[in-house]
C-alpha cells in the first residue's frame, strides 16, 4: 500500500478535499490516488441525487455503494432500479416431512 505524499494532500486540499476524506477514499474505499485527489467532495449534489434515489426506491446504502465501491455516476446510481431479490423456489410450508 502506497502512502499519500505531502504533494498529493496539497492537491486534494486545493480541490476542497480534506485530509480525512482523502484518507477514507484511499484506505477505506480503495479509490485510486488520481480520482481520490481530484474528484470534488459530494455535498449539495449528493443531497439532490440521494433524494432522487430514494424517490426511485433506491436505498441510500445501495446508492452510496454504487458510487464509492462500484464507481457509478451519481445519476446512474440514483436512477438504476434495484434488482429484486431472488426468492426461494421451494415453498417450505408445503414440503412433507419424511418420518
Amino acid at each position: 500500500m502506497n502512502n499519500v505524499t505531502f504533494e498529493q494532500y496539497e492537491i486534494a486540499a486545493s480541490n476542497g478535499i480534506s485530509r480525512k476524506t482523502l484518507d477514507a477514499r484511499i484506505y477505506g474505499y480503495d479509490w485510486n490516488i488520481d480520482d481520490a485527489i481530484t474528484e470534488k467532495p459530494m455535498r449539495k449534489t449528493t443531497t439532490k441525487w440521494r433524494e432522487i434515489a430514494e424517490e426511485h426506491g433506491v436505498p441510500v446504502s445501495t446508492y452510496r455503494t454504487r458510487i464509492y465501491n462500484l464507481g457509478w455516476t451519481r445519476r446512474r446510481a440514483a436512477l438504476t432500479p434495484v434488482r429484486e431479490k431472488a426468492t426461494n423456489h421451494i415453498n417450505l410450508s408445503e414440503l412433507e416431512v419424511l418420518t
